[in-house]
């Protein structure tokens, strides 16, 4: 037998069908907060109590208290969801640190959400005298535009470009590995003298 369409609207409104299936956040705990107070945190995320426990929500506290934690100063904190249960309606969110800025960039890159037909992430190879930090910093604009040959030349030239204008003359750069997540891979590579830059570029 069929149900009516007044019937089935007032089962969605009351939450028959739908509500009793969506857990809700009931409790947000936090694992490794040695620098916040629990309760400061707790404050901080309230606003999403009452909300569906999902991966999307669970993120969105993270992010809320990794972007607390680096407002306040402590620049190589990261926060992640570390458990989201069901059971307990529950999310627990650890808080810790990177060991250096270099590894917060290649942390806060492998982060980055992947989209279809776009240059999603970018890391490094060979790129030993200046910090992938510093070069990470001058690709962010890159992130998140269309995958084509052209977008992918301007990272290497803006990446190539930053080397010589600190004094690194000599070097180049290339794609390692592009794959089909758009992830790329810039090799950074040099030149043994001025002779093979002329040749292979055309001039200087």
């Amino acid at each position: 037998m069929s149900l009516s369409k007044p019937f089935i609207l007032t089962l969605l409104l009351s939450g028959g069908l739908l509500a009793d299936n969506v857990p809700q956040i009931q409790k947000i705990i936090f694992e490794g907060n040695q620098k916040i107070a629990a309760k400061k945190l707790h404050h901080l995320t309230l606003g999403y109590q009452g909300k569906s426990l999902d991966t999307n929500t669970s993120n969105a506290i993270a992010e809320t208290v990794e972007a607390y934690y680096r407002k306040n100063n402590y620049a190589l904190a990261y926060a992640s969801v570390e458990k989201i249960d069901v059971q307990y309606n529950s999310v627990v969110i650890s808080i810790k640190k990177y060991a250096d800025f270099n590894e917060r960039a290649i942390g806060e890159m492998k982060r980055s959400p992947l989209h279809e037909g776009a240059i999603n992430q970018i890391f490094f190879t060979g790129n030993e005298k200046i910090s992938t930090y510093l070069l990470t910093q001058q690709i962010k604009p890159m992130i998140g535009k269309k995958n084509t040959p052209e977008n992918i030349k301007s990272v290497l030239e803006t990446v190539q470009n930053y080397y010589r204008a600190h004094h690194y003359a000599l070097a180049y750069t290339e794609v390692n590995k592009m794959d089909e997540k758009g992830i790329l891979t810039v090799a950074v590579k040099k030149y043994p003298n001025f002779k093979a830059r002329y040749h292979r570029e055309g001039g200087l």
